[in-house]
């Protein structure tokens, strides 16, 4: 018979358990979606009735336990900080979000802000509703009012092009719903001491042989010696790939961490077999660097790097894919296909640019593939690459409109910009197509990263893009 720690007993089975619920931890999760049905919504009948008797006059996150409290009332009372730690807000209008109190920006620490500033003046700032002007952040008084990484993370948070209400999102959902199953592993998570799986072991002792039968690296300026953490981590060329790359990760934090503990720290953290998949390219890319440096004595480009590491993860997926019979996983077309006659073909692309921004492009064509409109546009900030897409859309398609006459989540609320546009639409359909069939509003992305300011051309596009068009029109 075979023993097993009951320590490790609720763990998953890929993390050396036997998968066995943690019905503690099950119950706390089913209660914590009551709390989040109370808090979220007022309507509810349970909400009415609780409110009426436990906190009339305050809010839900202000309600304290009464000597004679029910047990409905003290369970859920019991699930709430599982709920408040890991719930924030999405800014609408701003309204009702407190700048110093609410948690409200996801770049930071709890989501709240930590800027000592004296805020009981009557001339102080409260609600962020007073930091934003018609639909855009005022940098200068964030820039003035917070510390650099808190103006950075707030000026890095969108805003919806429609008015909208502030709404409470599950953070560790995509869509910002509030998910039982979520609950379940974060509050397992909480409440075990970390155990270091034996799959985790075993990566350990995989890196570790690597490192010790290898000795020593050569970097890639070919000056010095170097560990194999310095190669991938800690080296200036390898912090601007992992931060530029769409992982976001900053290796500066990272600074007195061996790889392989690095690593058992983030199997812990990331379950999401799309992120590994793009990690261990970045890594494979990171290496290659070094060897075409060392021995071709060519420097590869950072977009270079980053860009085949994302091909040669999708690639793997779609061989995986195929290998299960997903049959959509490739179904995007890989060059631009044109529309029936009548219909305009609006092309969006973003890019993730070195100067701390995102580009959008989009192009308009009719079936001919002739060039009704083209633009760009330069964004400062930091965003993931499905908000940095579903900007672009919004953007094109914004201007396309003006210039031709909700998911409780950043990413719903951009989605709901691009619906409120396309009202104006006739007729319109979106898709999917891949970077070689979408290369003209890729390359309009990128060149906005020698402007500032939106850029638009009507019946025509930059003399750098027209080659690309004939190419589309040409194969």
């Amino acid at each position: 018979m075979s023993w097993i720690a009951w320590e490790k007993l609720h763990f998953s089975k890929n993390e050396g358990g036997l998968g066995v619920r943690d019905f503690q931890a099950f119950n706390k999760a089913l209660l914590a979606k009551q709390a989040w049905r109370v808090f979220t919504n007022a309507q509810f009948l349970m909400s009415k009735v609780l409110e009426g008797k436990y906190f009339p006059s305050i809010n839900f996150l202000e309600a304290r336990l009464n000597y004679n409290a029910s047990f409905t009332w003290k369970s859920i009372c019991a699930a709430r900080n599982l709920v408040l730690k890991r719930a924030r807000k999405v800014v609408g209008s701003g309204g009702s979000i407190n700048i110093w109190k609410d948690p409200w920006v996801s770049g930071l620490p709890n989501f709240k802000v930590w800027s000592r500033r004296e805020v009981d003046s009557e001339d102080s700032l409260q609600i962020v509703y007073e930091l934003i002007e018609s639909g855009i952040w005022k940098r200068e008084i964030v820039d003035a009012l917070f510390a650099e990484q808190e103006a950075s993370a707030i000026k890095n948070i969108p805003l919806p092009a429609h008015s909208c209400e502030d709404v409470w999102m599950w953070h560790h959902t995509k869509l910002g719903f509030f998910l039982v199953k979520s609950a379940y592993y974060i509050e397992l998570k909480d409440s075990r001491a970390p155990v270091v799986s034996s799959s985790e072991n075993r990566l350990g002792i995989v890196w570790r042989k690597k490192r010790n039968a290898g000795g020593s690296f050569v970097s890639s300026s070919g000056e010095a010696k170097e560990s194999m953490e310095h190669m991938l981590l800690h080296c200036d060329e390898s912090k601007r790939i992992w931060y530029y790359s769409s992982l976001r990760i900053v290796t500066n934090q990272v600074r007195h961490y061996k790889f392989a503990d690095w690593m058992v720290m983030l199997v812990n953290r990331v379950k999401d077999k799309a992120w590994w998949n793009y990690f261990w390219c970045l890594c494979w890319m990171i290496w290659k660097r070094r060897n075409v440096w060392l021995f071709d004595k060519r420097k590869m480009e950072l977009r270079e790097i980053i860009d085949s590491a994302m091909s040669w993860a999708r690639e793997y997926e779609c061989a995986v894919g195929k290998r299960k019979g997903k049959g959509n996983v490739c179904s995007s077309p890989e060059r631009w296909v044109p529309l029936k006659s009548g219909v305009y073909k609006l092309n969006v692309g973003a890019a993730i640019l070195e100067r701390f921004g995102v580009g959008l492009g989009g192009v308009a064509r009719d079936v001919e593939g002739d060039v009704m409109a083209a633009t760009y546009k330069f964004i400062q900030g930091s965003y993931e690459v499905d908000v940095a897409e579903a900007m672009s859309a919004r953007h094109a398609l914004k201007v396309a409109v003006e210039k031709r006459k909700s998911e409780p989540s950043v990413f719903g609320r951009i989605a709901a910009d691009i619906l409120a546009i396309s009202d104006y639409c006739t007729s319109i359909s979106f898709s999917h197509v891949r970077r070689k069939g979408n290369i003209v509003a890729h390359k309009l992305a990128n060149l906005s990263r020698s402007f500032d300011t939106m850029r638009f051309w009507l019946e025509e596009v930059p003399a750098k893009v027209s080659s690309f068009v004939l190419s589309d029109i040409l194969l």
